[in-house]
């Protein structure tokens, strides 16, 4: 290595810290100088990412949107299929509409208690199918989604596929021969031990973060994903209680199968590998800790304290969201809501699509004036007050009031995975997004127990219960992204992208 090169290093990164810069004879010792570390350990420097050559247009959406839509097509259907299975054990009655519902039930003690049985039964059954695949997922997204960075990011898809298609499988031959509901255990075991969505999700912001520069079109393209995510979800919501009604509960299935499967083809033939150089290095206790170590080791710009309010707030939502899903239907078909299937789907559906377009609209209205945690602060606001409202609901009105409140909550996701992935290096991505994505699966299946237990208490004495936990744990969200924002205002400094030293030191 040449003495100028050496010389240009140490200019650049003078030029973007007020730290001394020492003079080397080369740029391996300036490297091994700064890091302590080998040659191959440290992370290259990279302005732009290393796209797949010939393949100007990427598009991870496209099997983000059949991924999801498959998944949420699955998911209200095995809840309603649960609900009626139990409902038929004890002779529950069960009406097509609110009023006969309510009038049918409300006035009988007996039926009354058949209810909450019925409910306790189902929610059981969610919660801990939930739990046996979140849990499960844990070990192969961490392994699997950390050698992203070295092996490459399409191998994972075809492992995520295939399990899920194995798993909907098995739900589907549940359904067409009315076998036991306790195989949904081993259905969920499976989807799990293929790392389900956050073994997924690692490689599809892997992909987003090798295709995009460090800012705001990197932030804009999360969102996108993200956007996708919630169209799919909105769809699969909306259609499935409309299938259920129209066609049973095998269809469906039929359906989400089809769709892994298209997904599959899609990525084979038009999603090219954005790894380029990859390291066939043997798997270390090393690569493990590199998913975590974001959150121990600082750099001089004090990436750590970013990161990790950025991860509390990013897993205080995605604990919220994962405990109403558990609940949030069997809430609107209890008492004194009584809502047919159809109709929860088509309001949870319709919702999320509405919340989404509303999200991008102001996200590009407002990306010239608001920064990304004043982004997240104002989605932690609405969803907190959103959650407080349906808490105190007795009518659909302050249903449908808590629902338009609770539009901007989505705001809070994307803009914390924007802000985690803007502080790390290019080679870093995977094990960033691994490490959440394992962080994921132990937040959805702690967050799914403990909310649906306290569902389960609420059934007694206040069925609102769940939903005022959920707005004081959101309320956490507002308190730490208002301390980052501070913080900012007072060291510009930590607002700041990675510079090169940081990355050196990384």
């Amino acid at each position: 290595m040449t003495r100028q090169s050496s010389t240009s290093l140490k200019m650049a990164a003078q030029h973007q810290t007020d730290f001394p810069v020492e003079e080397y004879k080369d740029e391996d010792d300036a490297i091994d100088s700064i890091t302590g570390q080998e040659e191959d350990d440290v992370l290259l420097l990279t302005a732009e990412p290393v796209v797949h050559q010939g393949k100007c247009c990427i598009l991870p959406e496209a099997p983000t949107f059949l991924y999801f839509l498959a998944v949420t097509t699955q998911y209200p259907v095995v809840q309603f299929w649960l609900f009626d299975h139990f409902s038929d054990q004890y002779s529950f009655n069960k009406a097509n509409t609110t009023t006969e519902f309510c009038s049918s039930n409300a006035s009988q003690t007996n039926s009354s208690e058949i209810e909450v049985l019925v409910q306790s039964r189902t929610n059981n059954y969610v919660m801990y199918t939930s739990f046996v695949c979140n849990f499960t997922a844990i070990i192969p997204a961490l392994l699997l989604g950390t050698l992203t960075d070295k092996l490459g990011r399409k191998f994972v898809f075809y492992i995520s596929f295939f399990g899920l298609m194995v798993s909907q499988l098995l739900t589907l031959m549940i359904f067409l021969y009315n076998l036991s509901p306790d195989l949904l255990y081993i259905a969920s075991f499976i989807q799990g031990l293929s790392g389900s969505y956050g073994l997924f999700l690692a490689a599809i912001f892997g992909i987003a973060a090798d295709i995009t520069a460090v800012g705001k079109k990197r932030g804009f393209r999360v969102a996108a994903i993200e956007a996708s995510l919630a169209v799919s979800t909105s769809i699969g919501t909306l259609t499935s209680g409309i299938w259920v009604k129209e066609m049973g509960y095998v269809w469906p299935m039929a359906a989400a199968l089809g769709e892994i499967f298209i997904a599959t083809l899609y990525v084979f033939f038009f999603i090219p590998e954005t790894i380029i150089e990859r390291r066939q290095q043997p798997f270390s206790w090393r690569t493990l800790a590199k998913s975590v170590e974001f959150y121990f080791k600082d750099t001089p710009l004090k990436r750590r304290f970013r990161l990790i309010i950025c991860l509390l707030c990013f897993l205080a939502v995605l604990a919220a969201f994962m405990g109403e899903s558990n609940f949030g239907m069997l809430y609107l078909l209890h008492q004194p809501f009584c809502w047919p299937k159809e109709q929860i789907t088509f309001f949870n559906g319709g919702l999320i699509f509405f919340k989404w377009v509303f999200v991008l609209v102001f996200l590009v209205i407002g990306k010239r004036c608001i920064s990304e945690p004043v982004f997240a602060l104002i989605g932690s606001l609405s969803l907190a007050s959103g959650y407080l409202l349906k808490g105190l609901a007795t009518s659909d009105l302050l249903i449908f009031v808590g629902a338009g409140t609770s539009v901007l909550g989505e705001l809070v996701s994307p803009m914390c995975r924007t802000m985690m992935s803007r502080l790390v290096s290019h080679k870093e991505q995977g094990a960033l997004f691994a490490g959440i994505g394992v962080l994921q699966m132990i937040v959805s299946a702690v967050s799914g127990i403990i909310m649906s237990n306290i569902y389960n208490v609420g059934l007694t004495f206040f069925l609102g219960l769940p939903y005022l936990v959920l707005t004081g744990l959101i309320s956490i969200n507002v308190f730490l992204l208002s301390a980052l924002i501070i913080r900012v205002k007072l060291n510009p400094n930590l607002g700041q992208p990675q510079t090169i030293e940081e990355q050196l030191i990384n």
